[in-house]
């Protein structure tokens, strides 16, 4: 049982009701205006809509001016058919209904009797004359139909404008979901939000959705963008809504099952051709079905979905030669290696092994235990020398149920409950005893239950609740016996993690063993009273968020088996000469050989990491009808983010930089959390449509919405113990006590209780400011849309952005250029590891051009195109690093997720072949339709780094320098370079290079994933399926960006592709629908 602490400010903005807990809730809404031949307004007009696909139906009447509006509609197709004295009965059909933004369907009657009737079968007009919301909704159609690898509808949201192309970022382990990432308008990748039926859906330690639902669950998805309205907050981009089919009067569901392997692979361009083809299978299935438990009243729909993919992925990674693994370093060519046990701590006047070969009395029985178990190259050359096909799996199975019951033609109410578990296992290259694989479980689940009333034609109002559970372990996935063996040491497991410049990762993530769990509630309730001039909507909203045991944060870098960084500095002289091509890779693995690491650390934490949170929303807002034309959009939200706090006290530990101390939450007069409450976050939103004639509409739109990071990026803290010892980034090695092991121990005994001013020794620490804003993105957008015929609309405008107060990390203790390790800030505290400042300060900007022509299904066919040519530009780094933190301005430039151009193209087509009669060749030749998704893009943006090692500047990022020539080839594979890397150096001395941050761009993206189906009638209520879909169907290279640190042996060089292994799949597939 917790206690909601609300500040007095916010109880007194909820105290005008008793339970006013939530957000706006999702239903969609139809509205519009009935008028006579001549344009005299028709009042009290009987209204009908109709959900076609459910058959169930509200009814309205008309206001004195002709209008009329319906709230909490459930997204999909409707009918509308009007019904007074003096007018025959007049029906529009085809109206399709999203959550993204009103659907307004203006009738014109005809004089005569009702018992005549008038039906217009064509499509509503498809221009938004309601708001000035940017966004597009998907319907059921859409969402199976189109083609996507994985069965993902979150690839789907690239169809919308001003979105790159959507990507998986975390690794496979953390996140079996692959949930998707993509900027949008500009905005980081975290700052989209997903919701589901109305509640949040979204994990808030690492910014994912807790669940992705199945897309045979959905009928609808709606992307809105740009200029929010009012009901919809805490999004500072896409607020993406999805919303789970629901029963129908009639039976309906289907079974399906696609599956792809080895055969219907292509292998990836970068694979020598000496290595096997990897395994690979892929077997997705499951079932739905959907029908009311009592007719007209209560329904029910049900799915499932499970998968199995299981096969490896070919990996190009570098290991050093045979003969350096046993300390001979002779044949790479311009490498020199010095005994880091001679001359001084910074470098000089060190004795150099004049062969090349360490003796083998000096090279450490730990290290070279470790270094027996790095497999042997299988490619020529000193980079990018081991190719090999490393496993993977990743299971799941999910549920998915829904009850809507419909208690009278006023009132109406749903549950839903979701369950998902998935298992999935990473292994590493560098194999099961000192490879850095990872194992994971993950059980997903969300419910959600609400209620919707109307009081009367005018008063509706719709109240929700949604709970969200995450809860993952993560651990280990290998073997490290055999290693223990050779160190004589039993049932060992916990080999430390070692990082080596060019290698992959040794050992365990600082992170392993973790068990993140999330617990989130959601309340929201929003009412709407529909006048004749106006369209008011109010509501509140609360969430509550509890996050436990999440590890995998930016400042946990050495964990409970500690982490050894080795760097070049260690084995090379200090005098002012450049790195060789090889040494930053060579010289950092004889450190490693000798047991001479630059820093080596170790830290456990003292309590399990716990986060609380509440957020608070209210909004208040009005549409306005102005002279038949105009639409007028008005509304006001006010949040309220409480500062994070842990669960009980001691549970936080709060640094203090001038004394080097820490500081516990709620010990000794210090409070719960570090930081104020904000009570300015007022965010207006202002929408306005000019109907310029029937079918052209200008829109435009200005909003404030406030957001906040994961908690990941937070910088909260738990208290730790442990030991660091060292600075990367020089010449020195780390002074820790006794010889370099398999595991670092500390010898600092945890405290026996938690007192403030507590020493934080040399323990990695954040800095969080006491006022700390709330960031926010101010949006704007100005469009001209024209709806052609047959359902066709071409949407033309400028959509901008400006963000401010955008969260930052900066590292305190950078040493400025020049300065060595003496130069640090904090040293005369006995600090060189990582001190970061977290806070809320900076700003960014974007300006685009988007378009989009848009079809509805009719005729057979339905297209969505949309293009967008944009500049985002700010001062972070994708995880929120100043990379210069001793010259802000320099800085600025393109942001990470930057993509100049991107252009998306969808269809659905049925072929127009045999459609029309019964005999074999219109059996044969009917019922083929082909579907495509193609999307092509300029490539994002690249930073050039050096080694620190010259710049004598350890802390910092340390930027290429330039020398002016042709900077980019293009090339990649076989060993080619992408860059010109004769254009590049290395900075020396008082200075951080020149080459400004993202000054260059990485290679374009170009796919076209197309499918073919054919439909079978089996008996009157039977379908059957046959699908064929192939993803990269021209087989196309999509290249990852190139290595970008110019001191990397394999500098400039690309050896992946975006989807990892594979270059085209194809996927077969079945599908029963009754």
């Amino acid at each position: 049982m917790w206690k909601l602490r609300v500040e007095w400010k916010c109880i007194l903005l909820l105290s005008f009701a008793t339970a006013l807990w939530g957000q706006a809730a999702g239903g969609g809404t139809l509205s519009g205006k009935i008028t006579s031949a001549n344009g005299a307004a028709v009042p009290n007009a009987e209204i009908t809509i109709t959900n076609v696909t459910a058959n169930t139906s509200q009814k309205a009447l008309t206001g004195p001016d002709g209008s009329f509006s319906v709230a909490g509609l459930a997204p999909g197709t409707y009918r509308v058919d009007v019904v007074t004295a003096g007018f025959k009965r007049t029906s529009q059909q085809n109206i399709e209904l999203t959550t993204t933004g009103p659907t307004t369907v203006n009738l014109s009657l005809e004089a005569g009797s009702p018992a005549e009737s008038v039906e217009i079968k064509g499509t509503s007009p498809v221009t938004q004359t309601d708001n000035g919301e940017v966004g597009v909704g998907l319907g059921t159609r859409t969402i199976r139909e189109l083609p996507v690898i994985d069965r993902n509808h979150q690839e789907l949201t690239s169809l919308q404008s001003g979105i790159t192309p959507p990507v998986p970022a975390l690794d496979q382990a953390r996140d079996p979901d692959r949930n998707r990432f993509y900027s949008t308008n500009g905005q980081a990748p975290w700052e989209n939000n997903n919701y589901f039926e109305g509640v949040v859906n979204r994990e808030p330690f690492r910014g994912t959705a807790v669940r992705v639902v199945p897309m045979e669950a959905l009928e609808q998805k709606n992307i809105s963008t740009a200029n929010l309205t009012m009901d919809k907050g805490v999004t500072g981009g896409a607020f993406v809504t999805d919303s789970m089919r629901a029963g129908t009067n009639g039976w309906h569901g289907g079974l399906f099952e696609f599956y792809s392997g080895n055969p219907l692979r292509t292998r990836s361009f970068f694979a020598p051709a000496d290595i096997s083809t990897p395994h690979f299978v892929y077997n997705q299935f499951g079932a739905a079905v959907g029908g009311a438990v009592v007719p007209d009243k209560t329904f029910f729909f049900g799915s499932y979905e499970g998968s199995y993919q299981r096969g490896a992925n070919t990996t190009i990674s570098t290991v050093p030669i045979p003969q350096a693994i046993g300390g001979n370093f002779s044949a790479i060519p311009g490498l020199t290696i010095y005994s880091p046990f001679t001359g001084t701590s910074a470098g000089m006047g060190r004795v150099l092994f004049p062969t090349g070969i360490i003796p083998g009395r000096l090279i450490n029985p730990a290290a070279a235990a470790i270094a027996s178990f790095i497999p042997a190259p299988n490619e020529p050359g000193l980079a990018n020398n081991y190719v090999t096909n490393v496993p993977f799996q990743n299971d799941y199975h999910k549920f998915d149920g829904r009850i809507d019951q419909h208690f009278s033609e006023r009132t109406a109410a749903f549950l839903r409950y979701g369950y998902s578990n998935n298992h999935a296992i990473m292994q590493s290259p560098l194999g099961d005893v000192i490879g850095a694989g990872t194992r994971g479980r993950l059980v997903g689940q969300n419910a959600a239950i609400g209620i919707t009333h109307s009081f009367s034609d005018r008063l509706i109002t719709d109240f929700r609740f949604g709970y969200n559970r995450y809860d993952q372990k993560l651990g280990l996935w290998g073997d490290q016996t055999a290693l223990g063996n050779l160190l004589g040491v039993s049932n060992f497991n916990s080999l430390e993690g070692i990082v080596i410049p060019g290698m992959g990762a040794i050992g365990a993530p600082a992170w392993i063993p973790e068990h993140p769990v999330d617990n989130t509630f959601h309340w929201n309730w929003g009412w709407g009273l529909h006048t004749t001039m106006h369209n008011l909507k109010f509501g509140v909203e609360v969430r509550r968020y509890r996050s436990d045991g999440f590890l995998d944060s930016m400042n946990n870098i050495f964990g409970p088996s500690g982490t050894v960084f080795f760097g070049p500095g260690a084995t090379l002289l200090n005098n002012g000469v450049s790195l060789s091509p090889y040494a930053s890779l060579y010289n950092s693995f004889a450190a490693f050989l000798l047991g001479a690491p630059s820093q080596v650390g170790v830290s456990s934490f003292l309590t399990t990491p716990t986060i609380r949170q509440t957020q608070y929303g209210l909004w208040v807002g009005d549409t306005v009808q102005l002279l038949r034309k105009v639409t007028l959009d008005l509304g006001l939200r006010y949040e309220i983010f409480s500062p994070i706090e842990p669960r009980s006290a001691g549970e936080a530990a709060f640094f203090d930089p001038t004394t080097n101390t820490f500081n516990f939450a709620g010990n000794g007069g210090i409070g719960m959390h570090n930081s104020l409450y904000q009570l300015r976050n007022l965010a207006p939103r202002i929408g306005l449509a000019f109907h310029v004639t029937d079918k052209t509409v200008v829109r435009g739109g200005y909003g404030i919405n406030y957001f906040q990071p994961p908690y990941m990026l937070s910088g909260w803290m738990a208290p730790i113990t442990g030991a660091v010892a060292g600075v990367q980034g020089g010449y020195a090695i780390a002074p820790f006590t006794g010889q370099f092991g398999a595991t670092v121990i500390s010898n600092t005994a945890a405290p026996a209780s938690l007192q403030n001013g507590t020493s934080a020794g040399n323990l990695p620490a954040t800095v969080i400011p006491h006022n700390l804003p709330t960031p926010y993105v101010q949006t704007f957008s100005l469009q001209l849309q024209r709806d052609f015929y047959y359902g066709t609309m071409l949407s033309l405008g400028y959509v901008g952005a400006l963000d401010r107060h955008l969260p930052f990390v900066e590292e305190l203790n950078a040493a400025a250029p020049g300065t060595g390790a003496f130069g640090l800030p904090f040293a005369g505290l006995g600090r060189t590891s990582s001190t970061s400042l977290y806070d809320n300060g900076l700003t960014s900007n974007y300006n685009s051009l988007q378009v989009s022509l848009s079809k509805r299904f009719s005729q057979g066919i339905s297209f969505l195109a949309s293009y967008t040519w944009s500049k985002a530009l700010g001062y972070t780094a994708n995880n929120g690093m100043l990379l210069n933190p001793f010259d802000l301005r320099s800085n600025y430039a393109p942001l990470d997720w930057d993509r100049q151009h991107v252009l998306t193209i969808s269809h659905l087509w049925e072929l127009p072949f045999g459609r029309h009669g019964s005999n074999i060749v219109s059996t044969i030749l009917g019922g083929w339709q082909l579907n495509g998704v193609a999307t092509w893009s300029t490539g994002t943006p690249l930073t050039l780094t050096a080694d620190p090692l010259l710049c004598a500047c350890p802390g910092n990022t340390v930027l290429a320098s330039f020398n002016g020539s042709s900077p980019v080839t293009g090339n990649f594979g076989n060993g080619q370079s992408f860059f010109n890397n004769s254009a590049f150096f290395a900075p020396a001395g008082a200075n951080i290079g020149n080459l400004g941050r993202n000054s260059l761009r990485g290679p374009d993206f170009w796919n076209y994933n197309l499918s073919l189906f054919k439909s079978f009638r089996v008996r009157d209520r039977f379908n059957f399926e046959l699908r064929g879909e192939a993803y990269n169907l021209s087989n196309t290279v999509h290249p990852v960006s190139p290595v970008t640190n110019i001191n990397s042996p394999d500098f400039g060089q690309i050896t992946s592709s975006v989807n990892g292994a594979f270059g085209r799949q194809i996927n077969f597939g079945g599908r029963l629908l009754f």
